[in-house]
């Protein structure tokens, strides 16, 4: 969206704003100007009747003019308000009908920039999730690979310990033996001296 066009929005907007202003008032100088001549009519009436020097007769007469009178007078204010309303209602449409136009005009394009960026926020996800798999596979082989060299190696020096402790025992006992063999030899030559 340009900026003519941002421009061209503001100005629709003003004139809406105007033209409901205008009729505004002139709807509420309508609705005073009814008001003020019922109130006028029947304060008319009461005072005729009231002070009227005439006969039950002209009276009842007079009632039944000014109750007809009085009809009439809510009949065209009946009729002014179905105008009011009928012209109001048009309006109303016609204020849709550019707001519409003007959303079409301004926010479909926005909305097929959200819709771009949207799919390419799904794309990203559906990459990321994808990566996500590949790496949690990778890091289960690599885990089981670990535990499996780990088992490995301690079954490995397990072996080793046990090879190197029965290395040691038998060492340690031909050492025994040994030890013992020069010990009694040595204890017989000093038994051969003490002799002597």
């Amino acid at each position: 969206m340009g900026i003519i066009d941002y421009l061209d929005a503001k100005r629709k907007e003003k004139e809406r704003q105007i033209k409901w202003e205008l009729t505004k008032r002139k709807y509420e100088d309508q609705a005073k100007i009814a008001t003020g001549v019922m109130i006028g009519a029947a304060a008319g009436v009461l005072a005729g009747i009231l002070f009227a020097p005439k006969s039950g007769k002209e009276t009842r007469e007079d009632l039944k003019e000014m109750a007809h009178e009085a009809k009439e007078n809510i009949h065209d204010n009946i009729e002014v308000t179905l105008d009011t309303v009928k012209y109001k209602t048009g309006e109303l449409q016609e204020d849709l009908k550019d707001k519409y136009q003007d959303f079409q005009e301004r926010g479909m394009t926005e909305l097929d920039k959200v819709q771009d960026k949207m799919e390419e926020v799904k794309k990203d996800l559906h990459t990321l999730k994808d990566d996500s798999k590949d790496a949690l596979k990778q890091g289960k082989e690599s885990a089981k690979n670990v535990a499996s060299k780990t088992k490995e190696d301690a079954k490995d020096v397990g072996e080793k310990a046990k090879e190197g402790a029965k290395e040691v025992g038998k060492e340690a006992k031909e050492s025994a033996k040994d030890v013992k063999d020069t010990a009694k030899k040595e204890a017989q030559e000093v038994k051969k001296e003490a002799k002597k």
